[in-house]
């Protein structure tokens, strides 16, 4: 009885607060428009026909202050980085299609997965070959800026899948070499893949409600910051409170993801459907007989060493009800 009294007045509390009412940004939607667009461009220039207008286009849609990671050992690569690697991708790599698998995309973040069928004519990270067929694949995370242009990007590729085609399994050890020097410090992929795993698993805790919000609080470090919620950076308390009231009017709320996480140095982007009853009024709904609740949203996460959660784009769909 404490615990429904409790959480009645916590619910009261966030409708006056604002926070449970708080809706999509218009700054953020214009932010989430840009990244499709420059998304897209890319996509579209990487498969232009004409590789030398394309090189230049390709260059171009980089802030010429870009942080580029992934692309060279040991350092942030630069914008210099960016136009010898590309040369080698436009000129070596040939009569290849550049495919996304999958897309996430949260404001002014993105992150893709895709894969390329090309053939190898000339030298491209040290092997030289001829007619040689090679396919690539990984995962990428960009940050665009307000002009539209990449200002941050992080490569997360599988060089030893790439290499160990080229040159067995030499090429393989090889690979996972470069790997290791590139794909950045931090967690794992692997490690990734787990706290998105947890987070989603903890958030579906509906049989332990107390325990669900303190294991989904845990995993959000105290400095967090909050983008998407609403206008403005939020911060922890806002997320928990927003989380708060989603349990409160669907108390049943079970997370899955849908398609595969992504997941690279210290980042992670996953896509998630939810379902529920609604129990309690939400934003005008008053639940009704079986009413069924869904929910949806993408989400891209910085993490700290301590698998926590230190910023976090979002990008959610208002609840939607069937009757």
């Amino acid at each position: 009885m404490r615990v429904c009294k409790l959480m009645a007045g916590l619910a009261i509390a966030l409708a006056a607060s604002g926070t449970a009412a708080a809706g999509p940004c218009k700054l953020d939607q214009r932010a989430a428009a840009r990244t499709t667009a420059g998304m897209d461009a890319e996509l579209a220039t990487a498969n232009s026909a004409d590789r030398r207008s394309a090189y230049d286009r390709y260059i171009a849609l980089f802030d010429p202050g870009a942080r580029v990671f992934g692309l060279v050992p040991d350092r942030i690569g630069t914008i210099e980085d960016v136009r010898k690697h590309y040369r080698a991708v436009f000129f070596e790599l040939q009569n290849g299609t550049l495919v996304e698998d999958d897309r996430i995309v949260a404001g002014e973040m993105g992150a893709h997965r895709y894969h390329s069928m090309l053939t190898l004519n000339g030298t491209f990270d040290g092997v030289v070959a001829k007619d040689k067929p090679v396919t690539l694949r990984g995962q990428t995370f960009f940050r665009y800026g307000s002009d539209g242009r990449i200002v941050e990007r992080w490569s997360n590729h599988d060089h030893a899948y790439r290499m160990g085609q080229l040159l067995g399994d030499k090429g393989r050890d090889e690979g996972a070499r470069i790997a290791a020097q590139l794909n950045g410090p931090g967690l794992s992929e692997e490690q990734g893949y787990t706290f998105v795993t947890r987070f989603t698993n903890s958030f579906s805790r509906v049989e332990a409600p107390a325990q669900r919000r303190t294991e989904v609080a845990g995993m959000l470090a105290d400095g967090l910051i909050v983008h998407g919620l609403n206008c403005g950076n939020a911060i922890k308390s806002d997320l928990l409170a927003h989380y708060d009231s989603l349990w409160m009017a669907f108390p049943d709320l079970h997370m899955q993801l849908v398609g595969e996480p992504m997941s690279g140095w210290s980042m992670v982007a996953f896509r998630w459907q939810a379902r529920s009853s609604q129990r309690a009024p939400w934003r005008g709904q008053s639940p009704g007989y079986r009413t069924v609740a869904t929910w949806r949203g993408q989400a891209i996460a910085r993490l700290n060493g301590d698998s926590k959660i230190t910023e976090l784009w979002l990008n959610e769909e208002p609840v939607s009800f069937d009757r």
